[in-house]
């Protein structure tokens, strides 16, 4: 008796569930669609900007950081082709290596691209990037990092990082609500580092990317280097060069 109690519970609740999740989803595709020319306009700019002057065996340098969330509103594209105009090298997070863990992206790709649709409608962030930027403009485009950071993780860190997506798949229609409240706040604290930087060795990375940026702009060649980050990583990295290399006003 208590175990159809219990199935019959445990039924209803799933089936309000997956009314819950259909209903919400229904309603984000369709309002996406109808506030979508004008909620873009207004959305804010939350990628950060850092310009760095050094001087290297007395030549004058400049070194330029982008703090991004990889994905742009239109607002935001606008900004950093102001600012990819003026560099001519751009190096960018991450790895020209086809990564080992490929089974690993491929399960991220597959979770993570429902919660991320519903993010990206609600906070209108389906503009050019600052890597697509450089690419369109022809910039020389260099990686700061030497290994894929997803080969980087251990067992536990990557079962994180899944579980990290498989929660958000769960709850995906949520994300587009998120995604609005961006939009609706004129300033958003977006200080803190979030759980996916601590799991995926975000100080070691920094770390390391920070060294490549030293070694790139100490080239003779190199006057300019703009470098692009995930916004988490902006300050870490600018830390470590601040050890290195004595930096200008």
């Amino acid at each position: 008796m208590k175990n159809k109690w219990l199935k019959k519970v445990l039924g209803i609740g799933f089936a309000a569930y997956l009314t819950a999740y259909a209903g919400l989803a229904s309603y984000a595709v369709i309002d996406s669609k109808r506030n979508s020319d004008i909620n873009s306009e207004k959305a804010p700019i939350r990628l950060e900007y850092k310009e760095l002057k050094c001087d290297i065996n007395g030549k004058k340098k400049k070194i330029g950081i982008i703090g991004e969330y990889h994905s742009y509103n239109r607002n935001e594209t606008r900004y950093a082709s102001s600012i990819v105009k003026q560099y001519d090298n751009v190096a960018f997070e991450g790895s020209d290596q086809k990564p080992e863990s490929k089974l690993l992206l491929k399960a991220d790709d597959i979770t993570g691209f429902i919660p991320n649709y519903f993010y990206l409608n609600g906070s209108h962030r389906r503009s050019p990037n600052a890597y697509l930027i450089a690419l369109i403009d022809g910039k020389k485009i260099t990686h700061l990092e030497e290994k894929p950071a997803v080969d980087k993780l251990t067992f536990a860190q990557k079962s994180a990082f899944l579980a990290d997506d498989i929660r958000a798949m769960l709850i995906a229609p949520y994300y587009y609500f998120k995604g609005k409240q961006e939009i609706a706040q004129a300033k958003i604290n977006d200080s803190e580092k979030g759980a996916s930087y601590w799991y995926t060795n975000g100080e070691r990375r920094d770390k390391e990317m920070s060294e490549k940026i030293i070694q790139l702009i100490g080239d003779k060649k190199t006057e300019n280097l703009l470098c692009i980050v995930g916004k988490s990583h902006l300050e870490g990295i600018i830390s470590n060069i601040e050890k290195k290399i004595k930096l200008g006003k």
